[in-house]
Order: structure tokens, then C-alpha cells, then sequence
């Protein structure tokens, strides 16, 4: 399924990467096009998992940090448990939100995204109240219970790198040609 065969796909598109002067281009802007054309759930988990995987690496190198510089305790490791799972929670609420935008947007267009916009507010409050509870809350340690909430962004960065890669061996283009 194209671009042209699919007039929801431009929609989607500007959702993802959000063209507002005040927003951020949320992480799974690197899949709608496969979501897009498979329609399933298959890469909504598939996904879900890598941006998992991530998070847990980038847990680990978080309290190393804090171990290195001699400033770990068990704070640190509460406020990165209390984070992180919120951080993998508001990726999947967001691809869902994708496919059932794409879903209701064929054939009412309004509600689509005034549905996309409810989405996206209500996840910003829960990360709003995540943050504020970990930076309020004197059992977490307030950069580890708020880093934590950026590394979705960061593993999406990484795998544009990751995805270009495959996509060049796929085709197989070599860099020196």
C-alpha cells in the first residue's frame, strides 16, 4: 500500500512528527509506514520490545553512571524502577493511538484527530505526573526517576541508524558504490 492508495498516511505522518513549533517528534515516527501498510498489531509489539530492550540497556548504563561516580544508592534504583515502565507504557499507548487513528480516519476525519489529540494530552499528563512524583517523592532519586522518560526518544534515534543499515544491505547497495 502506497502513500496515494492510503489518504491517511499524510495525516498520520504530520501526527508523528508533530509540526507544531512547541512539540517533539514522538519515537515511532520510524514505523508508520510499516504499520501503515500491514494493519496489524505485529509491529506494534515488535517495536514495543525494541524500544523495551533499550530502555533496560540504558537503565543499566544509568546506574553504572551512578555507581562510576560514587553517587548510586537505592533511591537511584527505585526512581529508575518507578520511570522506566511508564517510559514503555507511553510508547505502546502512542502506536496504538497511530493505528486506531489510522483505523477511525477513513472514515471520519474530525474524529480521528480530535481522538489523536485526547491521546496525546492525556499521555502528556501521565508523564507530567510520573515526573512529579518522582521529583517530589524523597524515596527516588529525581534524575533517575526523570531520564528514564527520555530513552524511548533516544533507542528511536538509535534505530533510524540500525534501520538505514538494514535497509542498504537488503537492497544490496554496498557504501563504496
Amino acid at each position: 500500500m502506497t502513500e496515494r492508495n492510503y489518504p491517511w498516511y499524510n495525516y498520520a505522518w504530520a501526527f508523528l512528527t508533530c509540526r507544531t513549533r512547541w512539540c517533539i517528534r514522538p519515537p515511532c515516527a520510524f514505523f508508520v509506514k510499516e504499520l501503515v501498510c500491514i494493519g496489524n498489531s505485529a509491529v506494534i509489539k515488535q517495536e514495543t520490545k525494541y524500544i523495551a530492550v533499550w530502555e533496560l540497556i540504558l537503565s543499566a548504563a544509568l546506574q553504572a553512571v551512578f555507581l562510576v561516580i560514587g553517587k548510586w544508592d537505592y533511591k537511584v534504583l527505585l526512581g529508575n524502577l518507578w520511570s522506566a515502565p511508564f517510559a514503555v507504557l507511553n510508547f505502546y499507548l502512542m502506536c496504538r493511538t497511530v493505528e486506531k487513528t489510522l483505523q477511525k480516519g477513513e472514515s471520519d476525519e474530525k474524529n480521528a484527530r480530535d481522538y489523536a489529540k485526547l491521546s496525546q494530552t492525556l499521555r502528556s499528563f501521565m508523564l507530567l505526573g510520573v515526573a512529579v512524583i518522582g521529583a517530589v517523592v524523597p524515596v527516588f532519586s529525581i534524575w533517575s526517576a526523570l531520564l528514564p522518560l527520555l530513552f524511548p526518544r533516544i533507542a528511536a534515534y538509535l534505530r533510524v541508524f540500525f534501520t538505514r543499515n538494514e535497509d542498504t544491505v537488503n537492497r544490496g547497495e554496498t557504501h563504496g558504490e
